[in-house]
């Protein structure tokens, strides 16, 4: 970005704060919107013209803004979606015995993969939970369970085949191909 378009923008930071601050009403959150506008402006800004500069960035912001209801937008959403998930009972049994198949599908998984199934579907760790001690969004970790199920699910299939349409209970799939790598 021109040094003269750069000093433009510096000199309008106040203006620039009181706009996000309005449509944000979080104080840090404005603050760390702006810094990023600033960095992408110094990243994208080519050779934005000092009279253009000012407009150029509020589009910028605007957009940023936007982009931040969206984020946390989604991260509602998952958090939600995790927290409509049943808690596990206490003292529950299990409803059947998983498929021998399943640890040699769990451990072709990714470990990121691995680990969140591991945690939630066989510790019995609520989602929202591992998401916080984890240090991701509800969203990521929802997203991130899916998956996970998903590719156990693909896996499963590939080892035992049709008794995966039985819920793979019980089974007994010794003379199976390994699990797929790279999951």
């Amino acid at each position: 970005m021109r040094t003269d378009s750069l000093q433009t923008l510096v000199s309008q930071r106040p203006r620039f704060l009181s706009f996000v601050r309005a449509r944000v009403h979080d104080p840090a959150t404005a603050e760390d919107i702006l810094q990023a506008a600033y960095a992408r402006a110094i990243e994208k800004g080519g050779t934005v013209e000092p009279q253009r500069s000012v407009a150029w960035f509020y589009r910028l912001l605007r957009n940023a803004v936007i982009d931040q209801y969206r984020r946390s937008a989604a991260d509602s959403r998952g958090t939600e979606r995790l927290q409509r998930e049943p808690e596990p009972v206490e003292g529950m049994a299990p409803r059947r015995n998983p498929c021998r198949c399943v640890s040699r599908a769990l451990a072709a998984l990714k470990p990121t993969y691995r680990e969140i199934l591991e945690a939630v579907e066989v510790g019995g760790t609520p989602a929202v939970r591992f998401a916080a001690t984890h240090g991701i969004s509800g969203g990521n970790a929802a997203v991130r369970l899916h998956r996970a199920r998903r590719l156990l699910a693909e896996a499963l299939e590939g080892i035992c085949g049709t008794c995966t349409l039985d819920g793979c209970s019980d089974c007994d799939c010794s003379s199976a191909s390994p699990p797929p790598a790279g999951l």
